[in-house]
């Protein structure tokens, strides 16, 4: 039986800011309005695990489509960290 990896959410400190507080103690700040899965930022960078986003939004469709991407994020990371190595 594989182990699900653990992951790090960060959560955005209100709609449409720059800031994200992280589920191991620490605060981000994105400079380009872009969020950290739009920076291309897969884990995170203090601890390592892998990143979930939590954004702040104002509409419930897209925070579903938001949870199932991260849903989705996560089961590639786990897939691939499963395989067998050659």
């Amino acid at each position: 039986m594989t182990e699900v990896a653990q992951s790090c959410t960060w959560s955005q400190d209100g709609y449409g800011e720059d800031h994200y507080d992280t589920s191991c103690g620490h605060r981000f700040s994105l400079d380009n309005g872009a969020s950290p899965l739009e920076n291309h930022m897969r884990f995170c960078c203090y601890c390592g695990h892998p990143l979930q986003e939590r954004l702040e939004t104002e509409d419930p469709d897209l925070e579903q489509q938001l949870a199932e991407a991260n849903k989705y994020l996560n089961q590639a990371i786990n897939d691939c960290d499963t395989k067998e190595k050659p």
